[in-house]
């Protein structure tokens, strides 16, 4: 009996066209994981006051992060897919899809052959566990089996940011980088509304919630590294208000600089594969903060991609199932 792994990611525009870039972030924002409020406010909201408004610069940046080949975040997804596929058992097909945009959850549903399968893993790819990303890729997953009639026995990885597996491939990923030559060593993660992570945690979802998953995350790959406490810290990016997971990434990095640590490296471990939050906001945007509040050398990791100890890694967590 076959087994289809289903790996998932956040998603990205078709083309970094401004008419792409709007359908991918209304999709996005329409997501009731995403945006939790009435429905008729998130569609006057998402509609008629952040996609006139934001469309525009959202546009400029994925055109600076763009290649000819296509979208990074999509590239490495796929990269990754096909690597990982290569060591499961023949038994194992692995297929790869977005939440959002292109590549969606429903169109490559439709392409499996579900014939003589026994079960479908669905391994979200991120490590710490929030209903915007991976309850929302859960969710979608479910809904849309029930709507294309397909009937299986469904297993969840909802999330793996302490599997040894995991911790093993970034640590060495980071090691390669020589932290211990760095003055300080920054983990930063995707920031969330305080709102939505005090829901999840009411919902009894999961045991621990976003906040200590993202500080343990940190934690573990420190004592892996042997770091100091001195030399590292916990930060989050890419807030829209400040009622959203603190500190602030950009904000701390200027109070490095300002601090005398000369030498920093950033390291992303809510984000297994690169895309616009560490290319651009992480390796651009926040490298311009570092530098010019007196930082002398700002290093941004790569992010795990479809690095073979992340793909050994990532076979050994869908394995267990």
């Amino acid at each position: 009996m076959k087994k289809i792994v289903l790996l998932l990611n956040i998603g990205t525009p078709r083309n970094p066209k401004a008419s792409s870039v709007a359908c991918y972030l209304s999709e996005f924002l329409s997501d009731k994981f995403v945006v939790n409020i009435n429905a008729f406010f998130r569609f006057i909201l998402v509609h008629f006051i952040i996609i006139p408004f934001r469309t525009l610069k959202s546009t400029k940046r994925y055109k600076k992060i763009w290649t000819k080949e296509g979208a990074p975040l999509l590239l490495h997804h796929q990269n990754f897919c096909a690597s990982l596929q290569t060591i499961l058992p023949e038994n194992y097909l692995v297929y790869g899809a977005m939440r959002y945009g292109t590549s969606s959850i429903p169109d490559t549903l439709k392409q499996i052959d579900f014939k003589n399968v026994s079960e479908l893993i669905v391994v979200p790819l991120y490590p710490q566990y929030a209903s915007a990303t991976s309850g929302s890729s859960i969710y979608k997953v479910v809904s849309s089996l029930e709507k294309l009639g397909l009937n299986c026995n469904v297993k969840i990885v909802p999330q793996f940011f302490n599997e040894p597996t995991y911790i093993d491939a970034f640590s060495k990923h980071i090691q390669s980088y020589q932290p211990q030559n760095f003055d300080f060593v920054l983990f930063s993660y995707h920031a969330l509304p305080l709102s939505q992570i005090e829901a999840d945690g009411n919902s009894n979802k999961i045991e621990v919630n976003y906040i200590s998953s993202c500080q343990k995350s940190t934690e573990l790959l420190a004592s892996a590294l042997n770091l100091p406490k001195s030399k590292y810290g916990t930060a989050f990016q890419s807030h829209i208000s400040k009622n959203w997971t603190k500190p602030f990434t950009e904000f701390v990095l200027k109070e490095l600089a300002q601090e005398g640590k000369r030498k920093v490296l950033i390291v992303s471990p809510s984000f297994v594969a690169d895309c616009l939050e560490t290319t651009l906001e992480l390796g651009v945007e926040y490298r311009d903060v570092f530098l010019t509040n007196g930082g002398k050398e700002f290093v941004l990791m790569d992010s795990l991609n479809d690095n073979p100890e992340w793909v050994k890694a990532l076979a050994e967590i869908v394995l267990k199932q």
